[in-house]
């Protein structure tokens, strides 16, 4: 066993490199991601569009763009730089989604849910992720029956 008597186990280069890592991991990206201010509402058996915008009119082409619920995978829905990954995405959503670009720098990303059900009320994110970092959003699902208090 090494005798240390008081002399730092690591040599200070050691921890030198280990700062440098950690601060590499920490990448600040240089893109936001917002999505609407009020919750989205829809009926069951209808559609729902769930949208997120990237600042600085970045375009959402060539990234990848994750939406999913409370864990990144399986996904929602996963498109990377234009190919959707069906393969990702969790069960209850294959077959009942649809991703786009939108906008006039297609910064904005669209998840159409169709044939809502009641298990899709709640909390949806969307992350977009490129070589620089990720950044991602919160949106909200409400989803209301006929005759529901938030139905017609």
């Amino acid at each position: 066993m090494a005798n240390t008597q008081g002399r730092d186990i690591f040599p200070p280069s050691c921890s030198i490199i280990f700062l440098l890592l950690q601060l590499l991991s920490y990448r600040k990206t240089d893109f936001s991601v917002s999505g609407p201010g009020q919750p989205v509402l829809a009926m069951v058996g209808e559609s729902a569009k769930l949208q997120c915008h990237l600042s600085l009119n970045i375009s959402a082409e060539d990234m990848e763009v994750r939406w999913y619920r409370e864990e990144l995978s399986p996904a929602v829905h996963l498109s990377k730089k234009g190919t959707d990954m069906p393969e990702e995405q969790m069960w209850q959503y294959k077959g009942r989604t649809t991703f786009r670009t939108a906008g006039p720098a297609k910064d904005q990303a669209v998840l159409t849910i169709y044939n809502v059900t009641v298990f899709d009320n709640g909390t949806f994110h969307c992350e977009f992720k490129d070589s620089t970092g990720s950044a991602d959003a919160t949106l909200w699902l409400r989803v209301a029956e006929e005759g529901s208090i938030y139905g017609i």
